[in-house]
């Protein structure tokens, strides 16, 4: 007799229909957890090979992207300016998205947004901005090995490497560090370590790693 006293709730049990999902009606679209190639504000981006990818998130159900625009802008001090507009492209796509406009910069910051549409052609709102910066192309490099004196006898050599900088004082816009090493590196910042990585280097190839320094170093101060 439960559910039969007065003020009791009461409730209805039908099997689930298809058309329940089909026929309710969908939320405003929107987009999150952007990444580029995979990575959330990802540092050292080759500049000629940039992916973007969203989530599609949305209240009610039966809700599926139908469009998208994205908006890329670059950030740095002097270079502020929009970069590329896709304009609105009619595909479901969210992931793989490779970025289609002018050339970027090497060593460039970068900002960026989607909008998303959905139901009935309605767009929802901007996402909230995501950012890259882009590493050195081959041509950007200068410099030799530092190795140790070919007379050492040491049979697995590890070389200690010290340099001294004073930034310009005020705030740090941005301070990266490539860093590409036989074998395996540490790094340390005043002291402190800061990062350390396989290189996955070869004879025949090598690789840099771009690190965030920003954060780290003292501006106007010896570091």
């Amino acid at each position: 007799d439960r559910g039969k006293g007065a003020g009791a709730a009461t409730q209805t049990n039908r099997p689930f229909r298809a058309e329940d999902v089909l026929n309710s009606p969908p939320g405003p679209i929107g987009a999150s957890a952007l990444t580029v190639n995979g990575l959330v504000d990802p540092v050292g981006v080759d500049p000629d090979g940039v992916s973007f990818a969203w989530t599609v998130h949305a209240s009610g159900r039966s809700v599926m992207q139908t469009a998208y625009q994205v908006l890329l802008r670059r950030t740095d001090p002097g270079h502020e300016r929009t970069v590329w507009d896709s304009g609105p492209i009619l595909s479901a796509q969210q992931a793989f998205l490779a970025y289609t406009g002018p050339s970027l910069a090497a060593d460039a910051a970068y900002q960026w947004t989607v909008r998303p549409r959905g139901y009935a052609e309605r767009w929802g709102a901007t996402s909230a901005p995501a950012r890259f910066t882009t590493a050195l192309r081959d041509g950007d490099w200068s410099g030799q090995w530092l190795r140790p004196a070919g007379a050492s006898s040491q049979p697995d050599r590890v070389t200690y490497l010290r340099m001294a900088m004073t930034p310009p004082a005020g705030t740090l816009e941005r301070v990266t560090a490539y860093v590409s090493a036989s074998h395996t590196y540490r790094m340390y910042v005043n002291g402190a370590p800061v990062d350390g990585w396989p290189s996955f280097s070869y004879p025949d190839e090598q690789y840099a790693r771009a690190v965030d320094l920003t954060q780290v170093l003292r501006p106007g101060k010896p570091n």
